[in-house]
């Protein structure tokens, strides 16, 4: 009985191979492993190479006849035994047997690139073969590859530049190695800083300088002392996942020009600033000049930059804002002199000349900022601001004296002045309308330690009392979401 069931087995797995043969994985493409049911040989020039029992790879080489690699395995408790059986296209078989425990491997399927501080470019950029350049891997990789960047600090000289674009079933994806942090410190590269009043060229913005390339998706990196951090221009449908932009030499992150449908989720951006202009421009996160339907922000944290929170000057296409923090912006903790940075929390537009943009912004947060909460900055448009805190800022909690808002459920409590909005513009169920005192003594909680101290398990702002009433009454901001 036991002969006749590896006589079947043999078969199955041979049944397999002559199935995929006509079938052939593009480079860096997965063609192997348990439970994979693709394509098992590789283009030519390209080899399947063996990483784990969870992972085969195509990586170019010199072969002179392909190979596919089909694994079978059983189960017994925490230990899987996995018989690999390696056929060429001479269909000489050679079998070997490898004993591994049932976890899976955090790596992403498919195509699959590594970098590594300790790689080099001259490697094949498989885990065990990395690149040493981010760079390289970007120009090496196609539609569909995910580029894992393993663990530590990367210094290169130029930014890194992309300019091609994926599709809307094949992403591609940079991403640091799960459980490991990535840092990209663009202190060698140009503009980092830039001399006072000086130009700052288009293509030596940002540590990422991602340009007329869609569909990409970026992933739990962290840029610092960059010429910028993130810089997306012309270019749409791009995530931008968990990641923190502090220190950079102008904004942290910055999305300009023709944008559509990106997704900005659980950003950190802080302490970015601008040497060349003496404040006038640094702010956590820009979304500017330009226009396109679809953007989103959601879960973001911008504090202690230079300039503002949050800046949408000249976006001409309304942008959702929800579930948003912005504090101690506008501070001079640098020593500029004469000093340019403006200070708000959240600034909905502006222009020369001022144009008009209806962005929606729901559950946010502006404290502590050096001059208003919210604020229209010039924006003529009807905008709609439902359940915001405005708290301690030094400038009007809700400022919007040029546009006929909507305003819904904030709260305004201990700034410099509660609001001002324009003629036909509309309000209901505000602190202010409310009437009565807005203190500190009517909320639970106003240690400001509970949104500004590290996230949750799943990266999210923790939930918590602050600035929640206490008489359980809605109005304002919470981060119970």
């Amino acid at each position: 009985m036991d002969s006749y069931r590896k006589i079947i087995a043999a078969g199955a797995v041979l049944s397999l191979l002559l199935k995929g043969a006509n079938a052939q994985a593009q480079p860096y493409a997965q063609c192997g492993g348990s439970g994979y049911t693709g394509p098992t040989t590789c283009v030519s020039g390209w080899t399947c190479v063996y990483s784990s029992e969870w992972y085969s790879q195509c990586l170019q080489g010199t072969a002179a006849t392909s190979s596919t690699a089909a694994t079978t395995r059983t189960t017994t408790g925490a230990v899987t035994t996995s018989r690999t059986t390696t056929t060429s296209s001479k269909t000489t078989l050679s079998t070997t047997i490898r004993t591994t425990t049932t976890s899976a491997s955090p790596v992403a399927t498919g195509c699959v690139i590594y970098v590594s501080t300790s790689g080099s470019d001259s490697n094949n950029g498989s885990i065990n073969s990395p690149f040493a350049g981010i760079q390289k891997a970007v120009d090496t990789a196609t539609p569909g590859c995910t580029i894992y960047i393993r663990g530590g600090i990367y210094k290169p000289s130029k930014n890194i530049q992309i300019a091609k674009s994926g599709t809307s079933s094949q992403r591609y994806t940079i991403s640091a190695y799960p459980g490991e942090k990535v840092i990209i410190d663009g202190d060698n590269m140009t503009g980092t800083p830039a001399d006072l009043n000086a130009s700052l060229a288009n293509s030596d913005r940002g540590i990422f300088h991602v340009q007329n390339a869609n569909y990409w998706i970026f992933k739990k990196l962290e840029l610092i002392n960059g010429p910028y951090g993130m810089y997306n221009r012309d270019a749409s449908y791009n995530d931008f996942l968990d990641l923190i932009t502090r220190d950079n030499y102008e904004s942290g992150f910055q999305l300009e020009g023709e944008v559509a449908y990106c997704n900005v989720i659980n950003l950190d951006s802080y302490g970015n600033r601008d040497p060349r202009k003496n404040g006038e421009s640094a702010d956590g996160l820009a979304i500017k000049q330009g226009r396109g339907a679809g953007n989103v922000v959601r879960g973001a944290r911008l504090w202690n930059n230079v300039d503002d929170g949050m800046d949408l000057w000249m976006f001409e296409t309304p942008i959702l804002i929800e579930n948003t923090i912005a504090w101690g912006n506008g501070v001079n903790r640098w020593g500029f002199s004469p000093f340019e940075g403006d200070g708000n929390g959240f600034k909905l537009g502006g222009g020369d000349p001022d144009v008009p943009a209806n962005h929606i912004i729901r559950n946010c947060y502006a404290f502590s900022n050096a001059k208003h909460g919210f604020t229209d900055n010039g924006n003529y448009g009807t905008l709609n601001l439902d359940h915001n805190t405005a708290w301690k800022n030094g400038g009007t909690g809700f400022s919007f004296a040029n546009s006929p808002s909507k305003l819904t459920n904030n709260l305004a409590s201990n700034n410099a002045a509660t609001y001002t909005l324009k003629s036909g513009g509309s309000q209901s169920a505000n602190s202010w309308n409310i009437g009565g005192t807005w203190n500190d003594a009517r909320f639970i909680s106003t240690t400001t330690s509970l949104v500004t101290g590290a996230r949750d398990s799943n990266n999210m702002i923790p939930a918590s009392d602050f600035l929640l009433l206490k008489d359980g009454t809605t109005t304002g901001a919470t981060t119970h979401v």
